[in-house]
């Protein structure tokens, strides 16, 4: 559904990490890594947007607070060569209340 819309760098990232997955015997592929990434996007953005349009005033277009991420990049130089790292982290908090 969504796999034709994700740019070529990042699904050949998510293949990546799908091999790598199947290479621990893990049984998820790229649609089922597809899914858990846009989780929160699709019901906390795309579903509320949808009823908002349908009928104004409905929905809660409120961003979640429960998750955060980051990327940090950096120069590099090890032992005279010029090179570099990217550092990504993300959090995703469930609340056993439901909220």
């Amino acid at each position: 559904m969504f796999w034709n819309k994700i740019d070529k760098e990042y699904q050949d990232e998510i293949a990546g990490i799908a091999e790598g997955l199947h290479a621990k015997g893990k049984h998820y592929d790229i649609y089922d890594l597809v899914v858990l990434n846009g989780n929160i996007e699709l019901s906390s953005y795309y579903v509320p947007a949808l009823a908002e349009k349908i009928k104004p005033g409905s929905a809660n277009n409120k961003a979640p607070g429960n998750c955060s991420g980051f990327i940090a990049t950096a120069a590099i130089p090890p032992m005279g060569r010029s090179s570099s790292a990217t550092i990504t982290g993300r959090t995703i908090s469930w609340a056993s209340d439901g909220t």
